[in-house]
Formats: C-alpha cells, sequence, structure tokens
C-alpha cells in the first residue's frame, strides 16, 4: 500500500496523485497550540514514561489511527527522540501524549473514553510543554471528521493552519 498526504489547496498534487489512482481515504488538519500560562494538572497525576511502555496499550485508548508518519510503528523507531507522558488509574492507561520535542510536534494524544471531557487531555499537553520549556506545539495530521478532537483544540485555543488529504493506493 502507498499513503501520502497532500496539502487542501495544492490541487495540481490532488489531481497528479488521483491520475495515479490515488485516492483520499480521510481528511486531515493540521493546528498550533499555544503555550499555556500555566500547568494545570487538575490533580491527575501525569508522569513521564517511554513510549515502549505505552505502545502496548496505546490502541486502547484512541478513536482513531495516527497517519504512517505518527503511527506507532513509526514513533517505536525514534523512541529514544520522544517525550512522553501518562495517565493511568485502577483500570489501566487512562490517557498518553507523545511530542518530538525537536520539531515541537505532538505526534499522538489520546484519552480513555470514558476519561475524556475531564481535562486530562489539557493536562497532558500542559505537562509536555512544561517539560518541553513552554513552546507551542504543533499538531499534524489530526482526523478532521473528530470532532471531540476538533472542540478539543478550540479548548486549547489552538489554531488550524492548514487541512490536508490523506491518500491511498
Amino acid at each position: 500500500m502507498l499513503e501520502a498526504e497532500v496539502l487542501d489547496e495544492n490541487t495540481r498534487a490532488v489531481d497528479f496523485y488521483s491520475r495515479l489512482g490515488m485516492e483520499t481515504h480521510r481528511l486531515l488538519d493540521c493546528y498550533d497550540v499555544p503555550a499555556f500560562d500555566k500547568a494545570n494538572y487538575g490533580g491527575v497525576e501525569i508522569v513521564p514514561t517511554g513510549w515502549e511502555s505505552i505502545v502496548p496499550f496505546s490502541s486502547s485508548v484512541r478513536s482513531w489511527n495516527p497517519t504512517w508518519q505518527n503511527n506507532d510503528d513509526s514513533l517505536m523507531a525514534i523512541k529514544g527522540h520522544l517525550l512522553c507522558v501518562q495517565a493511568t488509574d485502577a483500570a489501566g492507561l487512562t490517557g498518553f501524549a507523545a511530542m518530538i520535542p525537536e520539531s515541537q510536534t505532538l505526534a499522538q494524544l489520546a484519552v480513555r473514553p470514558d476519561q475524556r471531557r475531564k481535562k486530562l487531555g489539557s493536562a497532558m499537553v500542559a505537562r509536555l510543554q512544561e517539560l518541553a520549556t513552554q513552546k507551542p506545539l504543533h499538531v499534524l495530521n489530526a482526523d478532521a471528521g473528530d470532532g471531540s478532537f476538533s472542540h478539543f483544540m478550540t479548548h486549547l485555543v489552538a489554531r488550524r493552519t492548514v487541512g490536508q488529504r490523506a491518500l491511498r493506493m
């Protein structure tokens, strides 16, 4: 399988890939998340961890799969270059976030469905920003069809920077 992402406004590239037989299989959004003035964890313990401790449970808390450059295998290949945090409860992993500090890119963020809308995602973003010197974060290739994630980005006062198409052949 061949995959690619193309900016929405790059109609020439979309047409080119379409002529090659590639089809859009989902729409993606990218965001810039401003630095928080003050980290607020809401009483939840957000602890740094390694990607290898998150990946066995990552699919159990997320609603959609990341694109190829941020999927579990891709992050495992660069695990030594990631900054990861997690939260747990008696039932296990409640949420996690993985960031690539060199580019300030939030590669993955997920919260278990029963823990959503409790500020856990915000707390993990704040914790990552604290650990990474509070720089703004970039979110690339978020599933545009996930209204809850779009709402979460609005809650973080994130700015949508560009839309993309995930293509597949």
